[in-house]
Protein backbone atom coordinates (compact mmCIF):
# COMPACT_ATOMS: atom_id res chain seq x y z
CA UNK A 1 0.00 0.00 0.00
CA UNK A 2 2.65 2.71 0.74
CA UNK A 3 4.59 1.88 -3.03
CA UNK A 4 0.97 2.50 -4.32
CA UNK A 5 0.86 5.87 -2.89
CA UNK A 6 4.60 6.57 -3.12
CA UNK A 7 4.06 5.71 -7.12
CA UNK A 8 0.70 7.87 -7.28
CA UNK A 9 2.51 10.73 -5.48
CA UNK A 10 5.90 10.47 -7.60
CA UNK A 11 3.32 10.18 -10.96
CA UNK A 12 1.57 13.73 -9.11
CA UNK A 13 5.22 15.48 -9.20
CA UNK A 14 6.04 14.19 -12.63
CA UNK A 15 2.68 15.29 -14.35
CA UNK A 16 3.09 19.26 -12.35
CA UNK A 17 6.53 18.81 -13.49
CA UNK A 18 5.92 18.21 -16.81
CA UNK A 19 2.77 20.39 -17.29
CA UNK A 20 5.05 23.31 -16.41
CA UNK A 21 7.77 22.36 -18.54
CA UNK A 22 5.39 22.37 -21.84
CA UNK A 23 4.17 26.36 -20.51
CA UNK A 24 8.01 27.10 -20.28
CA UNK A 25 8.77 25.28 -23.58
CA UNK A 26 5.82 26.95 -25.50
CA UNK A 27 6.83 30.09 -24.29
CA UNK A 28 10.16 29.69 -25.10
CA UNK A 29 9.25 28.76 -28.82
CA UNK A 30 7.17 31.73 -29.64
CA UNK A 31 9.40 34.38 -28.23
CA UNK A 32 12.02 32.56 -30.36
CA UNK A 33 9.98 32.70 -33.75
CA UNK A 34 9.42 36.52 -32.83
CA UNK A 35 13.40 37.31 -32.52
CA UNK A 36 14.43 34.54 -35.25
CA UNK A 37 11.94 36.86 -37.68
CA UNK A 38 13.81 40.42 -36.52
CA UNK A 39 17.21 38.78 -37.01
CA UNK A 40 16.92 36.82 -39.86
CA UNK A 41 14.46 38.73 -42.17
CA UNK A 42 16.06 37.11 -45.43
CA UNK A 43 14.85 33.91 -44.29
CA UNK A 44 11.60 35.51 -43.71
CA UNK A 45 11.67 36.75 -47.58
CA UNK A 46 12.43 33.38 -48.61
CA UNK A 47 9.60 31.91 -47.02
CA UNK A 48 7.47 34.56 -48.12
CA UNK A 49 8.24 34.08 -51.78
CA UNK A 50 8.30 30.17 -51.51
CA UNK A 51 4.41 30.90 -50.43
CA UNK A 52 3.94 33.14 -53.09
CA UNK A 53 4.90 30.59 -55.99
CA UNK A 54 2.52 27.91 -54.08
CA UNK A 55 0.23 29.94 -54.20
CA UNK A 56 0.66 30.96 -58.47
CA UNK A 57 1.34 27.23 -58.94
CA UNK A 58 -1.99 25.93 -56.90
CA UNK A 59 -4.57 25.82 -59.36
CA UNK A 60 -1.83 23.79 -61.99
CA UNK A 61 -0.94 21.67 -59.23
CA UNK A 62 -4.04 20.93 -58.40
CA UNK A 63 -5.15 20.37 -61.89
CA UNK A 64 -1.57 17.74 -62.32
CA UNK A 65 -2.43 15.40 -59.49
CA UNK A 66 -6.11 15.07 -60.21
CA UNK A 67 -5.06 13.34 -63.32
CA UNK A 68 -2.99 11.18 -61.62
CA UNK A 69 -5.65 9.01 -59.21
CA UNK A 70 -5.93 5.28 -59.39
CA UNK A 71 -6.74 2.25 -56.80
CA UNK A 72 -2.65 2.35 -56.26
CA UNK A 73 -2.38 5.66 -55.66
CA UNK A 74 -5.30 5.75 -53.54
CA UNK A 75 -3.95 3.21 -51.12
CA UNK A 76 -0.63 5.07 -50.99
CA UNK A 77 -2.00 8.61 -50.00
CA UNK A 78 -4.54 6.85 -47.78
CA UNK A 79 -1.87 5.87 -45.22
CA UNK A 80 -0.77 9.95 -45.94
CA UNK A 81 -3.97 10.89 -44.81
CA UNK A 82 -3.85 8.78 -41.93
CA UNK A 83 -0.32 9.66 -40.46
CA UNK A 84 -1.76 13.40 -40.53
CA UNK A 85 -4.60 12.92 -39.22
CA UNK A 86 -3.64 13.04 -35.14
CA UNK A 87 -4.38 9.59 -33.71
CA UNK A 88 -0.50 8.27 -34.76
CA UNK A 89 1.13 11.83 -32.86
CA UNK A 90 -2.05 10.32 -29.88
CA UNK A 91 -0.45 6.94 -29.89
CA UNK A 92 2.68 7.72 -30.10
CA UNK A 93 2.47 10.52 -27.30
CA UNK A 94 0.32 8.32 -25.26
CA UNK A 95 2.48 4.75 -25.32
CA UNK A 96 5.89 6.75 -24.52
CA UNK A 97 4.15 8.99 -21.74
CA UNK A 98 2.05 6.82 -20.32
CA UNK A 99 5.25 4.17 -20.66
CA UNK A 100 7.96 6.48 -19.58
CA UNK A 101 5.89 7.40 -16.43
CA UNK A 102 4.85 4.32 -15.11
CA UNK A 103 8.55 2.52 -15.05
CA UNK A 104 10.24 5.55 -14.01
CA UNK A 105 12.08 6.29 -17.01
CA UNK A 106 12.55 10.45 -17.81
CA UNK A 107 14.13 9.53 -21.32
CA UNK A 108 11.27 7.85 -21.86
CA UNK A 109 8.81 10.01 -20.34
CA UNK A 110 10.15 13.10 -21.59
CA UNK A 111 10.72 11.79 -25.30
CA UNK A 112 6.33 11.30 -25.28
CA UNK A 113 6.14 14.64 -23.83
CA UNK A 114 8.31 16.02 -26.83
CA UNK A 115 5.81 14.66 -29.24
CA UNK A 116 2.73 16.41 -27.36
CA UNK A 117 4.27 19.47 -27.24
CA UNK A 118 4.95 19.61 -31.23
CA UNK A 119 1.25 18.62 -31.85
CA UNK A 120 0.27 21.15 -29.52
CA UNK A 121 2.26 24.14 -30.41
CA UNK A 122 2.11 23.62 -33.87
CA UNK A 123 -1.29 23.43 -33.76
CA UNK A 124 -1.77 26.40 -32.07
CA UNK A 125 0.24 28.04 -35.33
CA UNK A 126 -2.04 26.15 -37.87
CA UNK A 127 -5.33 26.78 -36.14
CA UNK A 128 -4.81 30.44 -35.44
CA UNK A 129 -3.65 30.96 -39.25
CA UNK A 130 -6.56 29.19 -40.79
CA UNK A 131 -8.93 31.55 -38.87
CA UNK A 132 -7.01 34.66 -39.60
CA UNK A 133 -7.31 34.38 -43.61
CA UNK A 134 -10.82 31.91 -44.26
CA UNK A 135 -8.96 30.29 -47.20
CA UNK A 136 -11.52 28.35 -49.24
CA UNK A 137 -10.87 24.73 -49.87
CA UNK A 138 -10.28 23.44 -53.34
CA UNK A 139 -13.12 21.37 -53.66
CA UNK A 140 -15.47 24.11 -53.09
CA UNK A 141 -14.44 25.55 -56.78
CA UNK A 142 -14.77 29.19 -55.53
CA UNK A 143 -10.64 29.15 -56.81
CA UNK A 144 -7.46 29.41 -55.22
CA UNK A 145 -7.33 33.22 -54.38
CA UNK A 146 -11.33 32.80 -52.56
CA UNK A 147 -10.85 34.01 -48.41
CA UNK A 148 -12.75 34.90 -46.09
CA UNK A 149 -10.72 36.69 -43.37
CA UNK A 150 -11.34 36.01 -39.54
CA UNK A 151 -13.40 32.76 -39.43
CA UNK A 152 -13.83 30.18 -37.08
CA UNK A 153 -14.98 28.04 -39.60
CA UNK A 154 -16.98 26.13 -41.59
CA UNK A 155 -14.34 23.72 -42.23
CA UNK A 156 -15.16 24.73 -46.04
CA UNK A 157 -13.26 28.08 -45.04
CA UNK A 158 -9.92 26.40 -42.93
CA UNK A 159 -7.83 25.38 -45.97
CA UNK A 160 -4.95 27.76 -45.27
CA UNK A 161 -2.87 26.09 -44.01
CA UNK A 162 -2.99 22.25 -43.96
CA UNK A 163 -3.78 20.36 -40.42
CA UNK A 164 -2.49 16.87 -41.50
CA UNK A 165 0.89 18.29 -43.11
CA UNK A 166 1.56 20.22 -39.88
CA UNK A 167 0.86 17.55 -37.56
CA UNK A 168 2.69 14.91 -39.74
CA UNK A 169 6.12 17.27 -39.89
CA UNK A 170 6.01 18.04 -36.25
CA UNK A 171 6.21 14.36 -35.66
CA UNK A 172 8.38 13.02 -38.01
CA UNK A 173 10.95 16.10 -37.14
CA UNK A 174 10.28 14.74 -33.37
CA UNK A 175 10.55 11.19 -34.20
CA UNK A 176 13.55 11.44 -37.15
CA UNK A 177 15.55 14.26 -34.46
CA UNK A 178 16.37 10.88 -32.07
CA UNK A 179 19.13 9.16 -34.38
CA UNK A 180 21.63 10.33 -36.63
CA UNK A 181 20.80 7.43 -38.81
CA UNK A 182 19.77 8.39 -42.55
CA UNK A 183 17.45 5.38 -42.89
CA UNK A 184 15.21 6.12 -39.85
CA UNK A 185 15.38 10.09 -40.59
CA UNK A 186 14.39 9.03 -44.73
CA UNK A 187 11.49 6.44 -43.15
CA UNK A 188 9.46 9.46 -41.25
CA UNK A 189 9.79 12.50 -43.11
CA UNK A 190 8.76 10.47 -46.67
CA UNK A 191 5.45 9.61 -44.49
CA UNK A 192 5.31 13.25 -43.81
CA UNK A 193 6.21 14.06 -47.74
CA UNK A 194 3.03 11.03 -48.31
CA UNK A 195 1.11 13.03 -46.50
CA UNK A 196 1.44 16.39 -47.47
CA UNK A 197 1.09 15.26 -51.39
CA UNK A 198 -2.04 13.40 -49.79
CA UNK A 199 -4.07 16.65 -48.90
CA UNK A 200 -3.43 17.80 -52.72
CA UNK A 201 -4.32 14.44 -53.90
CA UNK A 202 -7.56 14.37 -52.09
CA UNK A 203 -8.62 17.91 -53.21
CA UNK A 204 -8.36 19.54 -49.78
CA UNK A 205 -5.55 21.88 -49.93
CA UNK A 206 -3.97 23.98 -51.86
CA UNK A 207 -0.14 23.84 -52.38
CA UNK A 208 0.77 26.97 -50.84
CA UNK A 209 -1.43 25.41 -48.08
CA UNK A 210 1.43 22.55 -47.55
CA UNK A 211 3.97 24.39 -48.19
CA UNK A 212 2.99 26.69 -45.05
CA UNK A 213 2.77 23.66 -43.19
CA UNK A 214 5.62 21.96 -43.99
CA UNK A 215 7.50 25.29 -42.59
CA UNK A 216 5.21 25.61 -39.24
CA UNK A 217 5.13 21.50 -38.60
CA UNK A 218 9.37 21.47 -39.68
CA UNK A 219 10.09 24.20 -37.40
CA UNK A 220 8.31 23.24 -34.25
CA UNK A 221 9.39 20.12 -34.30
CA UNK A 222 13.38 20.65 -35.10
CA UNK A 223 13.40 23.29 -32.42
CA UNK A 224 12.04 21.82 -29.98
CA UNK A 225 14.04 18.76 -30.03
CA UNK A 226 17.19 20.24 -30.42
CA UNK A 227 16.06 22.89 -27.06
CA UNK A 228 15.31 19.45 -25.05
CA UNK A 229 18.24 18.10 -26.17
CA UNK A 230 20.26 20.99 -24.67
CA UNK A 231 18.36 20.88 -21.75
CA UNK A 232 19.48 17.11 -21.20
CA UNK A 233 23.02 18.12 -21.92
CA UNK A 234 22.76 15.03 -24.65
CA UNK A 235 20.92 12.80 -22.82
CA UNK A 236 17.79 12.10 -24.84
CA UNK A 237 19.42 11.19 -27.73
CA UNK A 238 17.44 8.18 -28.55
CA UNK A 239 14.93 6.16 -27.18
Amino acid sequence: MLKVKKLIRQIVIYLRSDFQQFVSDGRQYYLWQIRWIRSHLIYLYVFLLLIIVGFALGTNVRNEIAAFHGAYQDAIFNIGHWYGSGRPTLIAFALLYLFGLFINSQRIRLSGLLVGESYILSGILTNVTKSLFGRWRPYTEHGSMFFTPLTAGPNDQLSFPSGHVTVAFALSSVLAGYHKNIIWKSFWYTLAAITAVSRIYHDQHWLSDVLLSIIYGTVTGVWLTRHMIRKQSGEVNAF
